[in-house]
């Protein structure tokens, strides 16, 4: 079982506090953190920021948990996805310059038996990768940038995707196949918090999720919460209702796959410590 979770506002947590809720957390029975991000903009670019940050995954590796490292988020990701080809070859490629400029320095600034894997924010839809064209630009970056990754230290490569019914669902799990194929494991969204398909519309891309032998995904992420009305471009959200919540940490991914519960956040271990 993985938690996912970052926010710049977590800041706000007395830092004496975070050892006490690492624990709980593995106490409740997860193994491994997924920081989400190590830097969103400019969110976390200063000394003390990355500072803050170094004690937070050191303190989770203390309590005994894994740490998967997110790298580098641009916030304005999904706007930028809308260039024309050769812009949208070009961004990509800054992208993962961002990135592994920024595992370079968390290689360094960690021990490495702390790092259990690495995490690209980038989050994949259905919508923006339906052209074939694209697609192949995708995978050829993810390619270089999981290679170039192991290069640094050799850690396995998550990403997420998720679904809103823009693709067929076969052609969807082809996508997926063609991405791990390349050497990144991805990790399907189930989008049961964020609303944006009902129970029976998510059910044919889940039901790809359960067949072990055609399926390349390595894992969900099982929606903890409900979403609420964005404004502004924020992500707002609250925990399930403690009837609903006790049912949903129930879950697990078929095929052995890895089970991932967002977030951190709205865990009834961390009561409520966490902003939403």
């Amino acid at each position: 079982m993985k938690i996912q979770g970052n926010s710049a506002c977590d800041r706000a947590l007395p830092a004496e506090r975070w050892p006490a809720l690492f624990t709980a957390t593995r106490a409740a029975g997860f193994d491994t953190v997924v920081l989400q991000w190590t830097r969103h903009g400019e969110a976390f670019a200063d000394a003390e920021g990355m500072d803050w940050l170094r004690e937070r995954i050191e303190q989770a590796h203390s309590a005994g948990l894994h740490v998967v490292l997110g790298l580098h988020a641009d916030p304005a990701f999904f706007n930028r996805l809308t260039q024309p080809p050769k812009a949208l070859k070009g961004y990509l490629s800054a992208l993962r310059a961002q990135d592994l400029e920024l595992a370079r320095t968390w290689a360094r600034t960690l021990q490495s038996d702390i790092i259990s894997g690495w995490y690209l924010t980038l989050e994949i839809d259905d919508l923006h990768w339906r052209d074939s064209s694209r697609r192949r630009k995708l995978a050829h970056h993810l390619a270089i940038e999981t290679r170039k990754l192991h290069s640094i230290l050799p850690r396995p490569v998550y990403a997420t995707s998720f679904f809103t019914a823009q693709m067929p669902p076969d052609a969807y799990a082809d996508m997926i196949r063609d991405l791990d194929a390349h050497g990144l494991r991805i990790w399907i969204q189930d989008g049961a918090g964020t609303g944006r398909l009902d129970a029976a519309g998510r059910a044919p891309y889940l039901a790809l999720a359960a067949q072990c032998e055609a399926t390349a995904m390595r894992g969900l992420i099982f929606e903890v919460f409900r979403q609420a009305d964005s404004t502004e471009g924020q992500f707002h959200a609250r925990p399930l209702p403690p009837s609903e919540m006790s049912a949903a940490l129930r879950q697990r991914a078929p095929c052995g796959g890895d089970s991932v519960f967002f977030s951190l956040r709205y865990l009834p271990s961390t009561e409520g410590k966490l902003a939403y």
